[in-house]
């Protein structure tokens, strides 16, 4: 783990660096979390998530894909939505 002395004396190239590393890792992690994530759905599962305003939304899973699923909510709004944000039950 870098202190904060360590990265102030380190040079903005190589901060760059660090930052595109840390970037990386980080996305393949949630890319790994969201393939995980799909096993746990089938189409016809009740499923719910909260969106980015705070709101609760109940939905049916229509299609699993690699990493996101399909959902319907209400009468035909269909979204794809990160399988790693919806969990089982309505």
């Amino acid at each position: 783990m870098l202190t904060a002395t360590q990265m102030n004396a380190m040079t903005v190239e190589d901060l760059v660096k660090l930052n595109r590393q840390i970037v990386a890792v980080v996305k393949e992690k949630q890319r790994m979390n969201n393939r995980t994530a799909t096993f746990d759905f089938m189409p016809g599962d009740a499923v719910n998530y909260t969106t980015k305003y705070g709101s609760k939304v109940n939905a049916k899973v229509l299609q699993v894909k690699r990493t996101k699923v399909v959902v319907e909510v209400g009468q035909g709004g269909r979204y794809l939505v990160p399988a790693s944000m919806l969990r089982k039950g309505a």
